[in-house]
Formats: structure tokens, sequence, C-alpha cells
């Protein structure tokens, strides 16, 4: 066994990338008898877009509601935001749940939420 003879001088130095969403906000609301749903990124690094998904309940099944990737406003390797918005369709009564799902340019993927949305 070797023992270190300056043992205060150790230090660890890590360095950490941005994550890939800094999500500012994610709503679902009603507008006009449809679902819309509404985001915003502070930034996004490496975001090739964005699925979202509904749920009847909270820990329901999800289903992806877009029929294709949701492009990002900005470019990949940038650490610029942008705001969004989906329309669903027509909102129906009672709770719906909804996710937002991050695709990142390899393929990896973050979810957020979800958001509530309750009409009565």
């Amino acid at each position: 066994i070797t023992t270190d003879p300056f043992p205060g001088n150790n230090s660890s130095t890590t360095t950490c990338g941005p994550t890939a969403v800094t999500l500012t906000a994610f709503t679902a609301s009603e507008v006009e008898g449809n679902v819309v749903l509404d985001w915003e990124t502070a930034s996004e690094y490496n975001t090739l877009g964005f699925n979202l998904y509904k749920a009847a309940s909270a820990d329901g099944e999800k289903v992806k509601v877009n029929d294709s990737l949701l492009p990002s406003n900005v470019i990949p390797g940038s650490l610029k935001g942008a705001a969004y918005t989906y329309t669903v369709g027509a909102a129906s009564t009672g709770e719906t749940y909804y996710w937002l799902e991050e695709v990142d340019i390899s393929g990896g993927t973050t979810l957020y939420g979800p958001a509530a949305l309750i009409i009565n």
C-alpha cells in the first residue's frame, strides 16, 4: 500500500454538460373547444424534437398524440430556448393528463409532466 505523502492537495474536478432541456412551463388548456398544449424552454441542448402523450389518469397508459416528431425550434447544440404550441384536438369532459417527451439527437428521451386538464 502506498500512502499519498501530500493528502491535503487532493482534489477532483468534474465538468458536467447541460441537461437536454430546461423546461420553464408545460400547460394543458381548453381553447375554443380544443385541447391546446403549450410549453416553453429556457434552453435546449442537442434536442431533436418532442413527442406528446395523454392518459386518462396520472398513472394510466400513455398514448402518443402527435403523428410524427415535433421538431425543435432551435438548432441542436444551441443553448437557446423556444416557445411551442400544439393543438391536440377536440376537448371532452373529464380529466386528461398530458406529458412532454424530449428526444435528443442520440435518440435518448426525457419525459416531463403530467399537465392535468379537467373539463366539467
